[in-house]
């Protein structure tokens, strides 16, 4: 996803079809209302897999992705450290 979105801008079809792809997607839990790295609010997901978490944060409103955050998960995810992190201004 991160590829796609670096080269490409979604139209409003576009959000909302990979919105519906995200929705049925294995291990993608809603996480609640956040606010991401560049002061907007947006609905986090997180999928966890064994040593890391992924965040990814949409916009609510147009289903717009917003970024994209992974971190390493050591003795628990409260101590995480953040390895990467990706934010589309659109």
């Amino acid at each position: 996803m991160q590829i796609l979105l670096d080269h490409w801008t979604l139209g409003a079809r576009g959000s909302a079809a990979l919105a519906r792809l995200l929705a049925d997607a294995e291990g993608l839990r809603p996480a609640g209302q956040v606010t991401d790295r560049l002061g907007r609010c947006g609905q986090a997901y997180v999928h966890h897999v064994p040593g890391a978490r992924r965040m990814l944060i949409m916009a609510p409103a147009t289903d717009t992705v917003l970024g994209l955050e992974t971190t390493f998960t050591k003795d628990g995810p409260e101590h995480g450290v953040e390895v990467s992190y990706n934010a589309w201004m659109r």
